[in-house]
């Protein structure tokens, strides 16, 4: 093994499977990246097709009358109805909601989860802690999270837009949690095709260059084995390789080398008085 670990051989093919590692796995790393990227624009311009939608389907003027208390109203009824239809109506559609400002705070007014006991929603005017920037800006025009959240009810991307009254004035926004979840199993099976393209292609790759470079090394072997023979004396040495490439020539360089040398001692057992070695003709 150390001795395969110096070869020529082995250079050669980790040189070549390096060098398809970083071009094959650049770019397939890029395609992937952009097919995440690809993926994760058409949820969010789905969700902002839906968020828009649902925003002019809400009566605004029945949803600005509701007040705290009012969850047992008619009024809240049918809204709770209508959002929950609206969630039915679509398998990835997670979460659908209402709220409004309340100066720099923003309340829920209608929860489409609102009395589920498996997971409750939250009562008209019951805070919402947090301010994501997209959300402030779904009270204005029709907005989407710029990333997908994940928590312990799976990964969803938020879409927002604005509910106005009958006189076009914005009294709420709608919200809508959409599952990520087909994006996340697209973008793993993604990684993993590119996970066994790229390492079927290095195996295959490594291969093909060990097969093409064990006939050149073996050639190679074969001009050091007539090197070393002429080296210790044996002039009879044959070459008998066969390439059109620069082995080749190095091998017909090898053969006028080797009939040189026979010439030459010829030459030097003539002057030196050595009778040459006569032949069966002669």
């Amino acid at each position: 093994m150390p001795k395969f670990l110096h070869s020529v051989q082995f250079k050669l093919t980790l040189a070549f499977v390096l060098l398809l590692s970083f071009v094959a796995g650049g770019s397939l790393l890029i395609t992937a990246r952009a097919a995440s990227k690809a993926l994760r624009e058409i949820l969010s311009s789905e969700l902002l097709a839906v968020a828009s939608i649902a925003a002019t389907q809400i009566d605004g003027d029945a949803l600005e009358g509701l007040q705290a208390g009012m969850e047992d109203t008619p009024q809240f009824r049918a809204l709770l109805t209508q959002l929950d239809a609206m969630r039915r109506a679509h398998p990835d559609m997670k979460y659908v909601y209402t709220m409004r400002r309340d100066g720099d705070a923003i309340r829920f007014v209608v929860d489409a989860d609102y009395g589920n006991k498996a997971d409750p929603g939250a009562g008209i005017d019951e805070l919402y802690e947090e301010r994501p920037p997209e959300m402030l800006e779904g009270f204005e025009r029709p907005s989407v999270d710029s990333d997908i959240a994940q928590d312990k009810w799976g990964a969803t991307l938020s879409g927002y837009a604005p509910v106005k009254n009958r006189d076009g004035r914005m009294v709420a926004l709608v919200g809508i949690d959409m599952s990520a979840q087909r994006v996340e199993e697209k973008e793993a099976f993604i990684d993993r095709a590119i996970f066994l393209v790229l390492g079927g292609g290095l195996v295959l790759a490594a291969l093909i260059v060990l097969v093409f470079s064990r006939t050149m090394i073996r050639d190679v072997r074969k001009l050091n084995a007539v090197a070393t023979a002429i080296s210790m004396g044996n002039m009879d040495a044959s070459i008998d390789v066969e390439r059109k490439d620069e082995i080749g020539e190095l091998a017909q360089s090898f053969g006028r080398m080797l009939a040189s040398l026979k010439l030459m001692m010829m030459d030097s057992r003539d002057i030196a008085g050595v009778p040459r070695e006569k032949g069966p003709a002669e």
